[in-house]
C-alpha cells in the first residue's frame, strides 16, 4: 500500500512519526508562506514545496510499513 495523498501523508506522520519528521514537515511549508513578485524567488518555493511533498510521502510510506498496526484504520485507506 503505497501513500499518493500529501495529506493523508501529514496525518500519518503528525499520529505515528517521530516529532522531528512533522517538524521538518512543518518548516519546509514555513519557507514558502511569503508571497513574492521575484522570479528566482516562486521558483525557489516550488523547488521547497516538491521537496516537502517528497519528503512527507517518503516518510509516511515508511511509517505504513513499520508501524502499520499503530495507523487508525481511516488512514488506512
Amino acid at each position: 500500500m503505497d501513500i499518493t495523498s500529501l495529506q493523508r501523508a501529514r496525518a500519518i506522520i503528525d499520529t505515528v512519526g517521530e516529532p522531528h519528521q512533522a517538524l521538518v514537515i512543518y518548516k519546509l511549508r514555513s519557507l514558502t508562506y511569503n508571497s513574492t513578485n521575484n522570479e528566482e524567488h516562486r521558483k525557489a518555493k516550488n523547488v521547497i514545496a516538491n521537496m516537502e511533498k517528497e519528503y512527507a510521502l517518503n516518510v509516511a510510506n515508511v511509517l505504513i510499513k513499520d508501524k502499520f498496526d499503530q495507523i487508525p484504520d481511516y488512514l488506512k485507506e
